[in-house]
């Protein structure tokens, strides 16, 4: 494509910082000034990549908001802390086809690889132009791939404060609704219990590539990715800094943060959140199928629709039969079939059984206090006396490292 960087000509870098910015001439800089607080020596081994971007139908007003951006990459004295570059996404004959922060985050990736040392496994770290990391996030991540084998991570996160009291309580909800679903995700033994955001996250090259590399999603580009990252690479979980997203109201893409908090703003007692039993129904399925190895595929439907009728019907509707039984003919041994297994029911159908055995009646959406009167107490967590106390204990304790068993 036409597509070129510009600005630093750093080359042979261990790693690069990808930053999709569409209309975030009002917040990329404080992000890329957060970014510069990192210690120097890393710095210097990074490549920082803007990705400035709009699709052919943008508004006028982005297009501008954009231009400005890239007049700004030129000429702002940050550049004499940072040495960053940037793409031209969004002048005429240079606009994304597709549209969307799946191709913006793609097409970065894939231009920062030719930037990057060949005689190592080099680092790819997804950041967002409205998202503030700490002084230690380089070295976090680069520590935290010299010590797992996993080709991928996700980061700790907290959102930004909210710009009123209805916004405040809209972020305070939604992030406790991610925490919930991935607490809920792990209870449930899923190999997919972490959070899929795409300002916090980061892979090898190696695994990268392994994956097919980034999806050209409008949204939900991150679960894609992080998914296909989980299958082929691994995903292990980092420790030891925060990125902070933004918490503003947006409609930009179809799903996500700022729709939601554009829905919760308005109606901020929503039943927005998967009730515990219907997690607890996911594990027993996942408990039955890791324990069937040596049984067929119609015995384990036959097994599944005793476990629960509407979990037997989603995976009959979902051919379970004959996938299972492929699985089995494909591998023999059991710890990779039970692989494989999680391979076909990923994060996406386990969504999906869960919207499933909701929408048949089984279970009811709850509200965020009803989540945490019942989630909390599973894990041993005392609930907070209100919303903003128990979100902050949920964020304590899955931002820190498990405790090793004596």
């Amino acid at each position: 494509g036409p597509w070129r960087i510009a600005g630093s000509k750093r080359d042979g870098c261990r790693g690069a910082v990808v930053i999709p910015a569409c209309d975030e001439e009002h917040w990329l800089f404080r992000t890329l000034e957060s970014l510069a607080a990192n210690r120097p020596e890393l710095l210097a081994s990074f490549l920082v990549l803007v990705v400035v971007n709009h699709p052919p139908d943008a508004e006028q007003r982005v297009k501008t908001a954009n231009r400005r951006t890239l007049e700004q990459l030129a000429a702002a004295p940050l550049r004499r802390k940072l040495d960053y570059c940037w793409v031209d996404a969004c002048s005429e004959g240079c606009q994304l086809p597709t549209g969307g922060v799946g191709a913006a985050r793609k097409l970065g990736f894939d231009l920062a690889l030719s930037r990057l040392r060949l005689d190592i496994d080099p680092l790819l770290v997804s950041l967002d132009a409205d998202t503030l990391v700490e002084a230690d996030y380089l070295d976090a991540v680069t520590a935290h791939f010299e010590s797992t084998p996993a080709g991928g991570t996700v980061i700790p996160y907290a959102h930004q404060a909210g710009g009123d009291a209805a916004a405040q309580r809209a972020i305070d909800t939604y992030e406790l609704y991610l925490r919930c679903y991935v607490l809920g995700l792990s209870l449930a033994g899923s190999p997919y219990a972490f959070h899929t955001i795409g300002s916090a996250m980061a892979c090898r090259g190696s695994a990268y590539l392994r994956c097919g590399g980034m999806n050209r999603r409008k949204g939900g580009e991150d679960f894609y990715f992080l998914q296909a990252l989980a299958k082929t690479a691994g995903v292990a979980h980092l420790y030891g800094t925060t990125v902070y997203p933004s918490a503003r109201l947006s409609t930009r893409v179809p799903f996500g943060t700022g729709p939601s908090l554009v829905r919760l703003v308005g109606n901020p007692d929503e039943k927005l959140f998967y009730p515990l039993p219907a997690f607890v129904e996911l594990g027993r399925w996942l408990e039955l199928a890791a324990g069937a190895t040596a049984t067929s595929g119609g015995e384990l439907q036959t097994a599944a629709a005793a476990l629960c009728g509407e979990t037997g019907q989603f995976l009959q509707e979902r051919e379970l039969a004959g996938s299972w039984d492929r699985l089995r003919a494909n591998h023999r041994r059991p710890e990779r079939l039970l692989q494989a297994f999680h391979g076909w029911f990923d994060g996406l159908k386990s969504q999906q059984l869960l919207r499933h055995l909701v929408r048949s009646g089984r279970y009811s959406m709850i509200t965020a206090g009803e989540a945490v009167r019942s989630f909390f107490p599973r894990i041993g967590l005392t609930p907070g006396n209100d919303l903003p106390r128990s979100l902050a204990r949920l964020r304590q304790r899955q931002s820190s490292p498990p405790e090793r068993s004596k």
